[in-house]
This record gives structure tokens, C-alpha cells and sequence, in this order.
């Protein structure tokens, strides 16, 4: 169970982009501020914009980006998708 800060997240995409990387693949969790909506207000809404500057960053610059996120997602039908793009599939464990 470890963990980054968001910024360190940010600027190891855009590091990556730099070192002309083709592929970055990211497992992340965030499932704090469900259970806490005190939590997510502002730092949420920072951290999302944050992560998609740092993807859209990498991808003007060559860079395929994968992510998965959680085992414990409250919607496997819905998920989630940042502006330009695309949400290649979508699988869930079968102990989830």
C-alpha cells in the first residue's frame, strides 16, 4: 500500500513525455474522497485538473497512456474518461 502526491504523479507524465517514453502504464487509487466528501471539494477538483494537464501533456507528445484505477469501483459501467480520450476497455475481477 504505498502512495505519491499528485504533483509527483504529474511530473513523472510529463518527465516521462520529455524522455520521448512511448508507453506509461499507471494502476491508481483515489478512493478516499468517496467515503469523505468533506475531503474532495477543492483538493479533488485540483488534483483532476492537475492529472489531466500532466496526460494531455504526454499524449501531445507521443506518449500512450494507460491507467487502471481501484478494485473497488462503485460503477463498472460508467467509467471514468478525460477529455480527448479514449477508454480502450473496461474489465472487473470477478471477486469485486
Amino acid at each position: 500500500d504505498g502512495g505519491a502526491a499528485t504533483s509527483d504523479i504529474a511530473n513523472a507524465l510529463m518527465t516521462a513525455a520529455d524522455d520521448n517514453v512511448d508507453v506509461v502504464n499507471m494502476s491508481l487509487g483515489g478512493y478516499d474522497w468517496f467515503q469523505n466528501p468533506e475531503y474532495a471539494t477543492k483538493d479533488i477538483v485540483a488534483d483532476v485538473r492537475l492529472f489531466n494537464r500532466a496526460i494531455q501533456y504526454a499524449i501531445k507528445n507521443g506518449v500512450t497512456v494507460v491507467g487502471s484505477a481501484g478494485n473497488a469501483g462503485v460503477d463498472i459501467s460508467s467509467p471514468g474518461k478525460l477529455s480527448g480520450t479514449d477508454n480502450g476497455a473496461t474489465h472487473r475481477s470477478p471477486s469485486s
